[in-house]
């Protein structure tokens, strides 16, 4: 599980065929400057290759703000990912993700409950459970390493929680493309991928 308060970083780990990605697990680092992506090759020998994450081209999904304040991303395909996914894969990871926050945010019986109950224990019952909200961030964690594992990390990219960048935003980092060296050409790419 990646830790929210430390830096991400994926370790990429070659599958036998030499192409250098494969399967992928989340780890966490001490200085939030210190993001980057490490891989392994086996073939005869082991090596490692890391890839700082600011010295990668990054493509952003903003918030869809057009029902509300409900957290949702854009639905809409961004065109500089599809070298390296089909749309479809797209399709269901934001699908995903969108509806594991439309659970979180649903008001129900159970976190009526579960708000009456806090405020009845002065929330020590926080200390005991958690919220459903908490365990909607869980699956979304868990959602987006496995993505990153099965998909995304061996096609080149890399997703970044949401929550990372304060529900803003969804970053995804393309491991394989170096960051632009000017950041108002990185702008324009982003601006005009925005609708």
């Amino acid at each position: 599980m990646v830790d929210r308060g430390d830096s991400n970083s994926a370790r990429l780990e070659a599958n036998g065929n030499g192409n250098g990605f494969g399967n992928a697990e989340n780890h966490t680092g001490s200085n939030r400057r210190d993001r980057h992506v490490q891989s392994q090759f086996n073939t005869e020998r082991t090596e490692t290759v890391r890839i700082p994450l600011n010295a990668t081209q990054k493509v952003f999904v903003c918030r869809d703000y057009t029902q509300g304040l409900d957290i949702r991303f854009l639905r809409d395909f961004p065109p500089s990912l599809s070298p390296f996914i089909a749309e479809e894969t797209w399709e269901h990871t934001i699908t995903r993700i969108n509806s594991i926050f439309q659970t979180a945010d649903k008001v129900c019986f159970a976190s009526v409950m579960e708000t009456l109950l806090g405020c009845a224990t002065c929330y020590t019952i926080r200390l005991f459970s958690k919220t459903i909200y908490e365990k909607q961030l869980i699956e979304l964690d868990e959602f987006l390493k496995r993505q990153n594992e099965e998909i995304y990390n061996p096609a080149g990219l890399h997703i970044l929680n949401p929550m990372e960048r304060g529900l803003r935003v969804i970053e995804i980092s393309l491991l394989n493309v170096p960051a632009a060296e000017d950041s108002t050409d990185l702008m324009q790419q982003n601006q005009r991928l925005s609708p």
